[in-house]
């Protein structure tokens, strides 16, 4: 290469440029040829060279660009970028509302609704739905009451414990809400931390690691850092949220079903 110039412009990497540099690389070699035509086979072999190198520095340029914050497109390079910093991004949020829940008349007794009783928008075809997130009751003699609703749903993941040390578990469904993961084994309930390093031998925790497809792994300890779950692994989470339940007011007003009091009368029930 040190026959020609040397290549100042680092953004001619494209393959008209790199054809061009290496016939000017052959001609200071074979000044005698000159037959650059496209029958000939000189010609072939050099465009086969410039479309490998082309496309190769393409993927050499994104790989460079996933290696800035500032210019990272893919969710997974920006996780392990802020990772090395100490940074967790905020993962997977669901929308809240308070809803107004109706009776078309009062009850002779009080009407509950369980958890995870959904209210719809009117869409037909694909509704979104919000859920209680505790029993609501509408006591007798009332026509109506408040309660906070959520874009998300209740989930249930149930493994085995191998009652080894660092026992990992892939929750089944996405997208995981950031937050919502409880985890009861036989020995009793597990709470999230963010690392395992300060957890006693006896500590029951856990920790949550999400990755760049909203999945989450579930991380147990060893027995020395973080207590090792014994017989059945019971995982509760929420999955949902996102940009999708953004949602103007008044927009939640469908609750199908059938609704009594606690006498067994029908109620009918609307909600805002």
């Amino acid at each position: 290469m040190s026959l020609i110039a040397a290549a100042n412009a680092y953004i001619d990497k494209d393959f008209l440029s790199i054809r061009r540099r290496l016939f000017a690389l052959l001609k200071s070699v074979f000044p005698e040829w000159t037959d650059d035509t496209l029958k000939d086979i000189t010609t072939l072999i050099v465009e086969l060279f410039s479309w490998v190198a082309d496309i190769l520095f393409f993927y050499q340029d994104r790989q460079a660009r996933e290696a800035f914050l500032k210019t990272a497109q893919i969710r997974k390079s920006v996780l392990n970028i802020v990772k090395l910093v100490g940074y967790k991004p905020t993962g997977q949020r669901a929308g809240t509302v308070v809803e107004t829940f109706s009776l078309a008349a009062a009850a002779a007794g009080p009407v509950t609704l369980v958890k995870g009783t959904k209210v719809y928008t009117a869409e037909i075809t694909t509704p979104i739905a919000y859920q209680l997130l505790a029993d609501l009751v509408i006591p007798a003699g009332t026509t109506s009451t408040t309660a906070t609703v959520e874009h998300s749903e209740f989930q249930q993941d149930v493994a085995l414990s191998t009652n080894l040390p660092n026992q990992s578990f892939v929750l089944r469904r996405t997208p995981y809400i950031e937050g919502s993961a409880s985890l009861t084994a036989a020995d009793g309930e597990y709470v999230e931390v963010e690392d395992l390093i300060e957890s006693g031998a006896s500590d029951r925790h856990f920790t949550a690691t999400i990755d760049a497809n909203n999945r989450v792994t579930i991380r147990t300890g060893n027995g020395s850092n973080g207590a090792i779950p014994q017989g059945t692994v019971t995982i509760d989470y929420k999955t949902g949220g996102g940009a999708t339940g953004r949602l103007d007011e008044n927009t939640l007003t469908k609750i199908p079903g059938s609704f009594t009091d606690s006498f067994g009368n029908p109620v009918t029930i609307s909600v805002t």
